[in-house]
């Protein structure tokens, strides 16, 4: 199975309709699962062949440096990487980006990626309110350093995503 990022674009846990991926349901794998733990060496074969040029998807940031460091023989396979992340006023800022910058040195440092999408989730009240959340949002200066530092091989795209409207 091979998942393009394409696939995703929408911000969706399922492939778009037009999508031409080999896409199953979480339910078809099962069997699977139960198979790969017969053995440590069906279970190894089954992983890399899983996890080769996959694309994982993390709808918090928190979870990416949790997910890799307890997985270090998947490193070599993921070929890309989407990250959401939530504005919210309460939280943002330096916690954000100290985050964002341990999760991109981590890449730097142990992938190999082809893609890499970072979805920036707000709510449409954010833009009513601009005096405030513009400098909520010149704190986001920081990151085009960090970004301009960041190398992957084919693709790295950030996206605003809006919620709440109406």
């Amino acid at each position: 199975m091979r998942l393009e990022p394409y696939c995703f674009d929408d911000y969706i846990s399922e492939p778009r309709d037009d999508c031409k991926c080999a896409y199953h349901p979480i339910e078809e794998y099962d069997s699977v699962r139960r198979l790969s733990q017969v053995s440590r060496q069906i279970t190894a074969e089954f992983g890399q062949c899983l996890w080769k040029n996959s694309f994982v998807n993390f709808p918090e940031p928190e979870l990416f440096l949790v997910f890799f460091r307890d997985r270090p023989q998947v490193w070599s396979n993921v070929q890309g990487i989407s990250l959401t992340i939530s504005y919210q006023q309460e939280c943002w800022g330096a916690t954000t980006t100290s985050l964002l910058l341990k999760i991109l040195e981590f890449v730097a440092q142990n992938l190999n990626l082809r893609f890499f999408t970072i979805y920036l989730r707000t709510n449409w009240s954010a833009f009513v309110y601009m005096p405030s959340t513009l400098h909520e949002f010149e704190k986001m200066h920081e990151w085009v350093v960090i970004f301009r530092s960041f190398k992957v091989k084919e693709a790295f795209c950030m996206k605003m995503i809006h919620y709440g409207l109406g």
